[in-house]
């Protein structure tokens, strides 16, 4: 598991999470179907909660879609500008909070929705804020089986699990080092003492098209009895 420690350098080095690299999606990406999904959730949701917000950008386009949303890490530095995004862009139906997936600070809250954009699949045992009826929906690019398993445990039913397949192609090698720096637990490829290994990685990501990285992600989404 990736600590805190790593999140917080990573905000610090780029003020944020955003992405900061060119390319070029090829296949049926999970990324794009998950906010179109998402979309459709927030229209007919008031209150949310995105679990491993992050830097706030994506939740706070998500904001325009439902009445009231608030983004949860446990980066003292990512909701720091989380919080100055909001304030830039003057969004007033967002609030930021820094609190771990499994504190009981969330007990205090009750949500209709609950998402996850590759963050904690703990929150799906700690779905005491999450009303009865309300659901829970996510995206992830591992511990597939711990999601399912943890979904089972925690009772919730009408489980769907979905899986999709694309590639994601890079302009240049500076935009492939900058996108693997993002993977969490990843080292700064963009750093010169980093170079050897950065082309180790060209190597086993480059084919006749150019330069790529598998983008496998699954879908999940159940609702709370």
């Amino acid at each position: 598991m990736v600590g805190k420690e790593w999140y917080n350098s990573i905000a610090l080095k780029t003020s944020g999470y955003e992405k900061n690299w060119n390319s070029c999606k090829v296949g049926n990406s999970g990324e794009y179907i998950f906010e179109k999904e998402l979309i459709d959730l927030l229209s007919n949701s008031n209150s949310v909660l995105d679990m491993g917000c992050g830097y706030g950008d994506f939740t706070l386009e998500m904001s325009q879609y439902c009445d009231k949303l608030i983004g949860a890490d446990f980066s003292e530095v990512m909701i720091s500008v989380a919080k100055k995004l909001k304030k830039q862009r003057e969004i007033c139906n967002v609030d930021f909070i820094c609190t771990d997936s499994r504190d009981d600070v969330l007990s205090s809250y009750e949500f209709d929705l609950i998402y996850c954009r590759r963050g904690p699949t703990s929150i799906i045992l700690n779905n005491n804020c999450l009303k009865s009826g309300g659901t829970i929906f996510g995206i992830h690019s591992e511990r597939y089986d711990i999601v399912v398993k943890r979904l089972k445990e925690a009772g919730f039913k009408d489980i769907k699990i979905k899986e999709y397949l694309a590639y994601e192609y890079f302009n240049t090698r500076d935009d492939f080092a900058k996108f693997l720096t993002r993977i969490p637990g990843n080292i700064d490829y963009t750093e010169p003492e980093n170079y050897k290994k950065l082309e180790r990685q060209l190597i086993e990501h480059t084919d006749s098209a150019g330069i790529f990285y598998r983008e496998w992600r699954y879908i999940w989404k159940a609702v709370k009895p």
